[in-house]
């Protein structure tokens, strides 16, 4: 029986992630092992028809190797590495390319390399190349599309006439998708690593490929507000079997694994406890609610084009499998009443009983995404100069920042969605009428 609204609209969504006896089915073999590090002997068996990798199983333990296992299974993956977070993926991936580019011959990820990334992600996407002393060159992304187009991409690596470009990081951001198997090819093109931020693109595919599979390396976020969730985790994803030695080296503090080289390293591992969890979320995620919530989504975006005010995004031909990471809207908000967009979010939010947020602030415009306030990226002038984000100009980035709202992925879980959000629109803009 739903929850209602005490704000006196619909019934409320509950917010993700659903909990019941299958997490703690998962959770309590481990729980009771009294190994919860690297050294536990796993919990519940392995998916059939599954093999773990021997080098993640010794090195990071059983049931993070089954947790790894799992995920690229479902996802379509060939290879996963478990870390600790989403942010660390970045970070591990940006290590790990470090090496794949010295043994491919792409250009090296020097001090002072140059990154592109989204103007509009999370600041973690940007964070991470700091965290390496390479430079985020922060690229617009269309806002019809909501993220960077891939012509963009380019258009900037053919006038890197000095090859000061080292890698492209890009996200999949909410539930839109990058042409990431046309960004690929560009990259390689021109010797340059390509990462593909994997946050939000759970149960994504796009060009006949899943998400994650696509460039060089992947990243994932498991964080306690994504599709798939242990509260805290990540995972990174290659296409590279040779590369994963060299992951699970640097994720387990540099020991050798393998055939990895020599690299300085930390402890960057995922517990025994958040990967039980991970591995019961990911069987409810796409089991239970991808499908749903693609059709859901689905038919949302199909309504947009039917009310006055308000429409969907651009449609992507490219995209075989939409992400379901929460729904988008586009306003005019002249159309309700010139409401500001964070005054409209809460009346939606009343209504329909679930999370209606703005989106990411642009990241030359974001209080999170602040590199002068760390000493260490004052190492030199010129680098400081160059990762000061006032620096670039993203117009497209503001106009969807401006006009569009984020519509809390659990609701697409609720195949009433559409038809209240249907109901919550004609309602603010028969208020709307009323007021003039």
């Amino acid at each position: 029986m739903p929850v209602l609204n005490r704000a006196g609209g619909g019934p409320v969504i509950a917010a993700p992630p659903a909990v019941g006896e299958l997490e703690n089915a998962f959770l309590q073999p481990v729980i009771a092992s009294g190994r919860w590090g690297f050294d536990n002997p796993g919990g519940l068996p392995l998916e059939a028809g599954l093999e773990l990798d021997p080098a993640v199983a010794e090195a990071l333990g059983v049931e993070q190797a089954r947790a790894a296992a799992e995920f690229a299974a479902y996802q379509g993956l060939d290879h996963a590495v478990p870390v600790a977070n989403g942010t660390r993926a970045l970070v591990v991936a940006l290590m790990a390319a470090s090496v794949l580019a010295a043994e491919t011959g792409k250009r090296a990820l020097v001090p002072g390399g140059k990154v592109l990334v989204a103007g509009l992600t999370w600041q973690a996407t940007a964070a991470a190349p700091l965290d390496r002393r390479l430079a985020p060159v922060l690229v617009d992304v269309d806002p019809r599309s909501g993220v960077v187009d891939a012509e963009t991409i380019a258009s900037i690596l053919a006038a890197d006439h000095n090859a000061e470009i080292v890698a492209v990081v890009l996200p999949h951001l909410y539930c839109r998708m990058v042409d990431m198997p046309r960004i690929a090819e560009l990259c390689e093109e021109f010797g340059v690593v390509s990462i593909e931020d994997c946050a939000h693109a759970h149960g994504g595919r796009t060009g006949g490929r899943a998400a994650g599979a696509i460039a060089d390396l992947g990243t994932w976020s498991f964080q306690g507000s994504k599709s798939v969730t242990c509260g805290e985790g990540g995972m990174v994803t290659t296409r590279h079997a040779e590369l994963v030695d060299q992951l699970v080296s640097i994720v387990t503090c540099g020991r050798a694994v393998g055939r990895s080289r020599p690299f300085q390293a930390g402890n960057e591992r995922l517990g025994a406890l958040p990967a039980a969890l991970l591995r019961a979320q990911l069987r409810r995620f796409y089991r239970d609610q991808l499908s749903t919530k693609q059709r859901v989504l689905a038919e949302f975006e199909a309504l947009l084009g039917e009310l006055d005010g308000v429409r969907a995004m651009a449609p992507q031909p490219h995209v075989d499998r939409q992400i379901t990471y929460k729904a988008l809207a586009s306003f005019d908000l002249a159309s309700f009443g010139r409401r500001a967009l964070p005054e409209l979010a809460a009346e939606y939010s009343r209504l329909l009983g679930c999370e209606v947020a703005t989106l990411y602030d642009p990241l030359n415009h974001s209080d999170l995404y602040l590199p002068h306030t760390d000493p260490a990226n004052h190492w030199s002038a010129r680098f400081a100069a160059a990762v000061d984000p006032s620096r670039f100009d993203l117009p497209g980035a503001h106009e969807l920042r401006r006009g569009t709202l984020a519509f809390e992925h659990a609701a697409l879980l609720d195949e009433t969605f559409p038809a209240r959000f249907r109901q919550a629109t004609e309602r603010l803009r028969s208020t709307t009428a009323a007021m003039r």
